[in-house]
């Protein structure tokens, strides 16, 4: 009895990894989907409404259907408001630092990174073509992350659980 619930035990964790490893890949692709979508109200604040910063990230936090990324947003609202002291990209930095998004890879972040310097800096035609630059870039990420999504998200589930059924059959 005591070795069929090790058994359980050593399957059940090796499974487990194999669906937390696979759950990255899946991630990835959700948050850069979720950087189009903000990057695209973006272009369209910026460019056709010609909003100011603080009021934008205001309405992205707002508009966002994730609480965490919200947050972030919300604190970059505040931050980026005049009389803060910090410049934007200083800002738009700190915010690209959170464990939020740990699932991305970092040719993603740098690509986010890029924008962040011209955010606030230059006129709004600048700013609107640095962010479609980098919606083209990060489209292309995203393309690439579905495709290896594809092929590595199954792998990595059956692996862990045939790790940890050779596992048990070793051990037992």
């Amino acid at each position: 009895m005591l070795k069929m619930v090790g058994a359980f035990l050593i399957i059940g964790a090796t499974t487990l990894a194999g669906f937390i490893r696979a759950g990255r890949y899946t991630e990835r692709c959700r948050l850069l989907n979720q950087w189009l979508s903000i990057l695209t109200f973006l272009k369209t604040g910026i460019g056709y409404q010609a909003e100011r910063l603080p009021e934008l990230f205001s309405k992205v936090a707002a508009l966002v259907q994730y609480p965490e990324v919200a947050r972030l947003f919300r604190t970059a609202s505040e931050a980026v408001d005049f009389g803060s002291g910090r410049s934007v990209d200083d800002i738009w930095e700190q915010l690209l630092q959170d464990p939020q998004w740990d699932a991305l890879h970092l040719s993603d972040r740098l690509i986010l990174r890029e924008l962040g310097q011209y955010l606030g800096t230059t006129d709004y035609r600048d700013q609107v073509a640095k962010i479609n630059v980098c919606q083209e870039r990060l489209q292309q990420n995203l393309n690439l992350a579905e495709a290896e999504c594809h092929k590595k998200v199954g792998i990595c589930r059956y692996s862990g659980f045939a790790v940890g059924a050779a596992a048990v059959l070793l051990l037992f």
